[in-house]
């Protein structure tokens, strides 16, 4: 179990073999915003921290855990904006491609 979200945050990095900086980029997000995001500055919105998600290519057992750990509800198939970051999830899409499916469904962009 994991105190913060920061700490989560580096375990996953570290399983993963990640970058911080890399991971920032590919979830679209700004520098600064990103690293106080990993630091524990700031909890991000839960579409930010799908971002975040997408880009250090979890699978959805860490995408729930992290959701949960932030407080925030698991990915629901039900709900629309979900359903389609689930699918992009299974198919590995990157923020971007996700990002044009939402908008293709006419659904709120991450």
């Amino acid at each position: 179990v994991f105190a913060d979200l920061s700490e989560l945050l580096e375990e996953l990095l570290q399983r993963k073999g990640l970058k911080k900086s890399h991971v920032i980029k590919n979830a679209e997000l700004s520098e600064v915003y990103g690293y106080q995001i990993f630091s524990g500055v700031r909890v991000p919105e839960r579409k930010k921290l799908i971002c975040l998600a997408i880009s250090m290519g979890l699978n959805i057992d860490e995408v729930q855990q992290l959701l949960k750990c932030a407080g925030y509800p698991p990915l629901y198939v039900k709900k629309p904006f979900d359903s389609v970051v689930l699918y992009g999830f299974c198919k590995g899409m990157s923020v971007i491609e996700i990002n044009e499916l939402l908008y293709k469904y006419d659904l709120e962009t991450l």
